[in-house]
């Protein structure tokens, strides 16, 4: 019989390992080194060093093996699995294993042909098959063997052949439906479970070195359901989750931590797919009470935690609103669903989840106290669950009606955290989810409450400087989804909102997105790139953005008329309005009454400077886009502001150093009919008695 091979302690084992592991690239392994490496492989193994062992292998196996070690490594699998003996069998399985987390297409090329294959199902069978009395129940083979089946059944080149040979056997490990699962080797149970829905479902694409060819699984009988598979990980999870009483912490290297694990695995894999029972037969109370309990009861918090990546897998799976409905959308769930489509080649694809049914249920979640869990996620050193972090912060404050709550319990702190952990530069695929998380909560709640307590605080500096980062992005497709448009109205929303406190708060937007220096564009025109967009609602949520930041130096700068020049000639024509003006006046005609309004509002403040004014007074398509604006009977505000610009306009004629230009200007908005819409208005064509205040106003500033 083969032993094992021991280092005497494990802090000698670890040392040699660490010293492979050392070794300059190629790294290449021999038999000896393997005779350390793999043994340490199998689950029983201290987490340490089967870390380390694993890290040999994905170095030495990726991306180009040497032959010498893919030789070693052949030989050394193929003798492993070449007999009986207990310990080489467990070795054997658990080096395929690891090959495939590391080398995935290096396993498949294993499994699929030569010695390696023979041998293993020569291994298979007589692991699975009926043990006498002088026999063990052969618990670690079983337990390595269903550990590689699992892996093998997420291969899509793979999924054929083991469904075709192993399904029915890893539906006898889980027993049926009636009986209680409890009773049996939850771990193995757990693990067989798991391959099982993998075959069913497949994975959403091949993966990487693997092949769509052979992938898809024949229709094999199945005693089990769906959704009895996900009330089945429900049941196992409550139960292996140590109770809140429990003054033992999970720790990772426990057994109960790796079934943890693959009940974690096999819900994220069932939530997957949009169906109208298993969500809701996943999250229930119990297993939300035990899932946001398991992370800050787990030993170490965090550090790189392989039970924070799958938590957090799932409650964004849980949470995740269906995505808006557009027609690359559309292309791109069929393609998704294809993937994940199972047997029934002929079946209809799931329809994507309501999305009241996804508010109720992360009401229920927000219910059980996700803050606590929600902010271990956000301090992860792993930039993978950050971002999975993000994903599940915006999914929870979308509901409009959980803000407060959230916001009590500091989830805009939480945004913040995540925001200043983005790479750079900004990846608008990946990482606008917390950006967009608390654009939605600047828009319903009064800033300062949310980044306060003062207009000088650095965080609502640091939020300005996040909310500017989305904008900046050109290509709306870059966002992924059919989401940019949506991202972009809300961050300019957010913007609006902040840029309506305080003057000082305006003139303290820099008016650049200076937490991504790969950009170096600034913001206005930014937004006025955005006031020409085709979508309504972000054309007239960047025009009153602009409608605000005009308030600040920076922008009033932005719209500077062009200078004078004194004493002209009676040929001399007038200094056009800037681009920046004609663009603003243009709006002030758009079709969208809120636009419309917006642009007028930017206008009453920048007419107030006296050239601008002039300029204004010498532009005949302008003043007949204001009188249009006094026309409109039904709506009050666009009428006001037109006076006042009227007035301004009067106003700023009339201080003109130069008299040729003070003249010229008069003559403009006679010849307009300025005078004559502004008497008609005082008379009694404006029913409004305040606004006929104004037009009286405007009026006499023009005698």
């Amino acid at each position: 019989m083969a032993e094992m091979t021991s280092s005497g302690d494990g802090s000698s084992l670890q040392e040699q390992l660490k010293a492979i592991l050392a070794r300059s690239a190629p790294l290449s392994l021999n038999k000896e080194d393997l005779h350390l490496i793999l043994p340490a492989l199998i689950p029983s193994s201290a987490p340490s060093e089967r870390t380390l062992s694993l890290a040999l292998l994905a170095r030495a196996l990726t991306p180009s093996p040497t032959k010498s070690t893919l030789d070693s490594l052949r030989t050394a699998i193929e003798g492993r699995l070449a007999g009986t003996d207990s310990t080489d069998l467990v070795v054997g399985l658990s080096t395929l294993s690891a090959v495939l987390q590391v080398a995935p297409p290096l396993a498949v090329t294993y499994l699929k042909e030569g010695a390696v294959r023979e041998n293993l199902e020569e291994a298979v069978e007589f692991i699975t098959g009926p043990t006498t009395s002088k026999e063990s129940k052969r618990g670690g083979e079983r337990l390595a063997l269903v550990e590689l089946l699992s892996l093998a059944a997420g291969q899509s080149a793979l999924r054929a052949q083991i469904g075709a040979s192993a399904a029915p056997w890893l539906e006898s490990v889980v027993g049926e439906p009636s009986q209680d699962v409890l009773e049996k080797d939850v771990r193995i149970a757990t693990l067989a479970a798991v391959g099982i829905v993998k075959l069913r479902l497949g994975t959403e694409k091949p993966e990487e070195g693997g092949s769509a060819e052979g992938s898809d699984v024949k229709d094999v009988p199945s005693r089990w359901t769906l959704p009895q598979l996900a009330v089945l990980f429900v049941k196992l999870f409550i139960a292996v989750v140590p109770s809140p009483k429990s003054k033992t912490p999970v720790t990772l290297e426990s057994s109960t931590s790796q079934t943890l694990l693959g009940c974690l695995e096999g819900m994220a894999y069932l939530t997957l797919v949009p169906s109208p029972t298993i969500k809701p037969a996943i999250a229930t109370g119990p297993l939300l009470d035990a899932l946001l309990g398991l992370l800050p009861a787990t030993t170490p918090p965090s550090s790189s935690n392989p039970l924070d990546f799958a938590v957090a897998t799932l409650l964004d799976h849980l949470t995740a609103f269906p995505p808006p409905v557009d027609s690359k959308g559309d292309a791109a769930q069929i393609n998704r669903l294809k993937a994940f489509a199972s047997a029934k080649q002929n079946a209809a694809p799931p329809k994507p989840e309501l999305t009241s049914s996804v508010t109720t249920r992360v009401s229920l979640v927000v219910s059980h106290s996700p803050l606590p869990t929600l902010r271990q996620l956000c301090l992860s050193p792993s930039l993978a669950c950050r971002r999975l972090a993000a994903r599940i912060t915006l999914s929870l404050v979308t509901p409009t009606t959980l803000r407060g709550t959230l916001l009590q319990g500091g989830i805009a702190r939480f945004a913040v955290t995540l925001i200043r952990q983005i790479p750079t530069p900004f990846n608008p695929t990946e990482d606008v989810f917390a950006v967009q998380a608390l654009a939605k909560l600047l828009i319903t709640t009064n800033p300062l409450l949310v980044l306060g307590p003062s207009v000088s605080s650095p965080l609502l500096a640091e939020g300005i400087n996040a909310l500017t980062l989305p904008l900046a992005v050109a290509n709306e497709e870059d966002f992924g989804g059919g989401t940019g448009l949506l991202v972009k109205f809300e961050c300019l929303m957010a913007l609006t909102n902040i840029a309506s406190l305080d003057a000082d708060v305006v003139a303290g937007i820099k008016l650049k997105p200076s937490s991504d220096s790969s950009t170096g564009r600034k913001l206005l025109p930014i937004v006025e790139e955005l006031m020409l967009s085709s979508n309504t609602m972000v054309r007239r949520a960047a025009t009153e953005l602009m409608c605000n930041l005009v308030a600040s130096q920076p922008g009033f700068d932005h719209y500077a008329a062009t200078p004078f020049p004194p004493n002209p000639r009676p040929t001399d024509a007038a200094p056009p309005p800037t681009s920046h003006l004609h663009l603003l006046i243009a709006l002030a005609s758009s079709p969208d009454p809120q636009t419309r309004l917006a642009a007028s509002g930017a206008l009453t403040s920048l007419a107030m400077e006296p050239t601008l004014a002039l300029s204004l007074a010498l532009y005949p398509r302008g003043l007949e886009i204001l009188l249009a604006l006094v026309a409109e009977e039904d709506q009050d505000g666009l009428r006001h502001r037109a006076y006042d610009i009227l007035r301004s306009v009067a106003n700023g004629v009339g201080a003109a150093n130069d008299a040729a230009w003070k003249e010229r200007g008069r003559k403009g908005l006679e010849e307009a009919g300025v005078k004559k819409a502004l008497k008609e208005a005082v008379e009694g064509k404006e029913k409004v008695v305040e606004l006929r205040e104004v037009a009286k106003e405007a009026l006499v500033a023009m005698e």
